[in-house]
């Protein structure tokens, strides 16, 4: 790939154009060796290579490994990698608005990356540990996500799953932190449980809170992605995923709208205005 960047530029391509097409390349060899290396395993029930990391977040360890032909038209092949990097830039060249990247720590959104792994099902504690392990998740003990109610987790006998919004959202101390910011997750379950049960007090709630109103959005999009709603192809979406899906399809007065009510009150009452914009 550094050969070809340097060709490109030897025969007059322009700098920024030759940087985009190598680093295209550069993320299809990326996905490409995640499918070509000694860890992957041979999957004889639909005759293919599975990807050393792809059905969880951990690298297995395997007694032996599958090697294809790295230049067939099979998935986990170049042209496969190439196909799919193509794919998702074309997608990513149709969003018509400017994305916000936000940096935040895996202990924060670690819901996001569960429902997208393990969608609504139980799972062995084992598979629990190494998917929390790496991205430095404590589950157990009285900070982890198990821990005191309203905990995220819940420990049944030997397996864990995440609660719902219905489980957690009762709870006035909900999405409200001490010292520092709550949690987003925490922050989403208390509104979604406000607006279905007592949605007069969500203004109330948001000036509590004082949440980062971006960060926020960003996560309830994620959660509502269409990865997440295909999942539901065949079955009725959950009640959580409709919720999230109304919360979104209704931000600007809901959210946007109690920001700008707490802005209005603030310049009759004389007192200062509260940024849920702001960290």
């Amino acid at each position: 790939i550094r050969a070809a960047h340097g060709e490109m530029l030897a025969t007059g391509m322009e700098e920024s154009k030759a940087k985009a097409l190598v680093t295209y390349l550069a993320m299809a060899f990326s996905r490409f060796v995640v499918a070509f290396n000694k860890f992957t395993r041979w999957e004889s029930a639909v005759q293919r290579t599975m990807a050393a990391i792809g059905d969880r977040q951990a690298i297995k360890m395997v007694y032996d490994f599958s090697e294809i032909n790295c230049l067939a038209e099979t998935q986990g092949c170049l042209p496969f990698a190439l196909d799919r990097e193509l794919f998702c830039i074309a997608e990513l060249a149709n969003v018509r608005q400017p994305s916000t990247v936000t940096r935040g720590d895996a202990g924060r959104l670690p819901y996001i990356l569960w429902r997208f792994t393990y969608r609504e099902s139980s799972v062995e504690a084992g598979d629990v540990y190494v998917f929390s392990y790496p991205q430095g998740i404590e589950i157990d003990g009285p900070s982890g996500l198990a821990g005191p109610s309203p905990s995220l987790v819940e420990k049944e006998k030997s397996k864990f799953r995440v609660r719902d919004f219905q489980e957690r959202g009762d709870s006035d101390r909900l999405g409200i932190g001490a010292d520092a910011p709550a949690p987003l997750v925490d922050v989403i379950h208390r509104m979604l449980w406000l607006l279905d049960n007592r949605p007069a007090d969500l203004q109330d709630f948001l000036r509590k809170a004082q949440p980062n109103q971006d960060a926020l959005r960003l996560a309830t999009q994620a959660l509502c992605a269409p990865v997440f709603a295909r999942s539901e192809a065949q079955e009725k979406a959950t009640e959580e995923l409709a919720a999230l899906s109304k919360l979104n399809a209704n931000w600007r007065p809901v959210v946007e709208g109690a920001a700008f009510a707490q802005g209005v009150e603030g310049e009759a009452t004389g007192q200062a205005e509260l940024a849920l914009g702001t960290s």
